[in-house]
């Protein structure tokens, strides 16, 4: 649970408020925050879905992707995303290649 205190600060939740979200007791948030306690498969795709971002992040499960780019299992703790930066990566990596390429085009458009 590497990030999980990470993604809670970031998003402006205590403890208690995401417990609640969680319809868990805030002791079970800090036992995750603290490494005591590891939560069931259902609270991680909760945890994903209110911080939208994926269990491997949560989780902190890392590895490096073979072009050396950032990838879908890429530590990213030394780079601070706000919500809607991780919300936009995560539908990114949704799209095909060639409507990759196509996004990043019209970006630099934009710019």
């Amino acid at each position: 649970m590497k990030n999980l205190k990470k993604l809670r600060t970031e998003n402006h939740l205590s403890q208690q408020q995401l417990a609640d979200l969680l319809y868990i007791t805030q002791q079970s948030v800090w036992k995750y925050e603290n490494g005591l306690a590891e939560p069931d498969i259902d609270t991680l795709k909760a945890l994903a879905k209110i911080f939208h971002t994926g269990v491997d992040e949560i989780i902190g499960f890392t590895k490096e992707s073979p072009s050396g780019e950032l990838g879908p299992e890429t530590d990213t703790d030394s780079v601070s995303l706000s919500v809607s930066e991780r919300e936009l990566i995560s539908l990114y990596r949704k799209l095909d290649l060639k409507t990759k390429n196509a996004l990043l085009n019209f970006l630099k458009g934009l710019i």
